[in-house]
């Protein structure tokens, strides 16, 4: 059995790492609302959603795994692919369309389940109407994304993962990686911005205020981190 390439083996520790410290954070936050709900049958819809962003997290780390093996394997490179190795590229971009899936739908139901969080803690308040309007944003911009991807920028959909498909779209992704981050990063900024003048009003004392304000401030981060596309693990 040949040795992992180290590019492989990077992405492998990187990501199962990063599985296994998701896991840990989920696992968590459902053992601390059991808790305190006292119940398994009182987690509330946020929780639920928590469990399917595991399996869907899985989802992404297999995936991101498969796609770094094979675009690291010697034989997808050779001048004069074999059938085996035409194969194993087939399998690849599948495994890059997947894991694009895969990664859309984790991310969006984060966002959902801060959106629902964000509507208990604006309940009553001016910025409730906020809320309603970015989840609005989120649950239409998960379905232009999907329809773009699906139906729109590669035509039919099994050339994503044609070796031969004219259009660059499809192995590139250009269009859907421009429209997703664009998406993406604004739906983030929108939700940054609604549980900020929440804590600014409250009457908390200046330091704890300061601390959550950071806190929430954190997620700028998330926004300019850069992050692992299917174009850079499948190289």
């Amino acid at each position: 059995m040949s040795a992992m390439d180290p590019f492989a083996r990077k992405i492998a520790i990187e990501s199962w790492i990063l599985y296994g410290v998701g896991l840990l954070i989920i696992g968590c936050r459902l053992i601390s609302r059991r808790i305190r709900l006292k119940s398994w049958s009182e987690l509330q819809m946020d929780d639920v959603l928590m469990g399917v962003i595991a399996l869907t997290f899985t989802g992404v780390t297999v995936s991101a795994n498969n796609v770094a093996r094979v675009s690291s394997d010697p034989i997808v490179h050779q001048e004069n692919p074999t059938p085996d190795a035409y194969s194993l590229m087939i399998w690849g971009n599948k495994m890059v369309f997947t894991l694009e899936q895969f990664a859309l739908v984790t991310i969006w139901l984060v966002k959902c389940c801060l959106l629902i969080i964000y509507n208990r803690l604006t309940l009553m308040t001016k910025e409730h109407l906020v809320v309603k309007i970015v989840a609005g944003y989120v649950v239409i911009s998960f379905i232009v994304i999907e329809v773009l991807f699906l139906g729109v920028w590669c035509r039919p959909i099994s050339h994503y993962w044609e070796l031969e498909a004219e259009d660059f779209q499809c192995s590139t992704y250009f269009n859907h990686l421009i429209t997703t981050t664009v998406l993406n990063i604004s739906s983030d900024l929108m939700m940054l911005c609604i549980p900020l003048p929440l804590f600014i009003r409250s009457h908390l004392p200046l330091k704890q205020k300061v601390a959550v304000c950071a806190v929430f401030s954190l997620g700028g981060i998330v926004v300019c981190e850069p992050q692992y596309t299917p174009a850079e693990i499948n190289r």
